[in-house]
């Protein structure tokens, strides 16, 4: 029975995604391209991905949306509601993909630090945890374009 345990705690470890990166801007203006939807619709979807509608009522309880359109034209929309919003510090909020009967598939919980280090920002999001190590995979991959893409909207409003 103990192999149980331990092998539950490492499928779990690996349902868990964890990344970091240090963006060359101010904090609060990596902040604010989280919680601008303007912004937030210009990098926050995955590479040849396009936002086409957004909204986020950034505050505790607030919820937020995002429809994206693959160039194929197939959309995706995900949401989730703000569990926490610490100005320039940090967001803590619930993230699901809707789906096509207007149920929500498994949610996790998105949890993004903003670290101010010598006028630069180190970035730290963790999500989980997920329902399958493929979807952590596959989330691992988007959010590592987003965050590509938030680069570079950073660098061009310097």
């Amino acid at each position: 029975m103990e192999k149980a345990v331990v092998a539950r705690i490492e499928e779990t470890k690996d349902r868990i995604l964890v990344l970091t990166r240090t963006f060359d801007a101010p904090r609060e203006l990596v902040f604010d391209a989280w919680t601008d939807a303007e912004h937030f619709a210009q990098w926050c979807a995955p590479a040849n991905f396009e936002v086409i509608r957004n909204s986020a009522d950034v505050r505790r309880g607030g919820v937020w949306w995002s429809l994206m359109q693959a160039p194929d034209g197939e959309e995706c929309s995900v949401s989730g509601v703000y569990r926490e919003v610490v100005a320039s510090e940090r967001l803590v909020f619930t993230y699901a993909h809707e789906l096509p009967d207007s149920s929500h598939g498994p949610e996790t919980l998105v949890t993004v630090i903003f670290e101010a280090i010598d006028g630069k920002t180190k970035l730290s999001l963790r999500q989980s945890v997920f329902d399958s190590v493929e979807n952590c995979v596959a989330h691992s991959i988007g959010w590592s374009e987003c965050l590509d893409r938030l680069a570079a909207q950073l660098s061009n409003a310097a």
